[in-house]
C-alpha cells in the first residue's frame, strides 16, 4: 500500500475516508465545545481521536507546519475535562514520535 501511495503520488482513498470520519467524529462529540455538556461527556473518547489526528497529520505536514498548533491547542483544550488518570496516558500518547513537540512548535 505504502509502495503504491509513493509510485503515484497521492493518498489512498481508505486512509482519506478514515481522515474524513475522524474529523466528523471530534466534531459530533465537540459538538458544543470542549465546555459544553456533550463535549465534557466525551472528552477522553474526543481526546484520543485527536490525538490520533495529531500522528497522522505529522506523518503527512512538514515538520514546522503552522496547521499543526490549532490541533494541539485543541487537544489541550478537551484534556482539561479528561479524568486525570486518563489524561496522563494521552500525554504520554502523544509524545510518540515526537509529535507533541512538532506541534508545540
Amino acid at each position: 500500500l505504502n509502495e503504491f501511495r509513493e509510485k503515484n503520488s497521492f493518498l489512498d482513498q481508505a486512509h482519506c475516508i478514515m481522515q474524513r470520519v475522524r474529523r466528523e467524529l471530534i466534531a459530533a462529540y465537540l459538538v458544543d465545545g470542549p465546555s459544553g455538556e456533550i463535549g465534557r461527556r466525551l472528552a477522553g473518547p474526543a481526546a484520543e481521536l485527536l490525538v490520533e489526528e495529531m500522528r497522522a497529520v505529522n506523518e503527512l505536514l512538514p515538520l514546522l507546519s503552522p496547521c499543526k498548533v490549532a490541533l494541539y491547542a485543541r487537544f489541550l483544550r478537551v484534556l482539561r475535562n479528561v479524568p486525570e488518570s486518563e489524561a496522563q496516558w494521552l500525554r504520554r500518547g502523544v509524545k510518540v514520535d515526537g509529535v507533541e513537540l512538532w506541534h508545540r512548535n
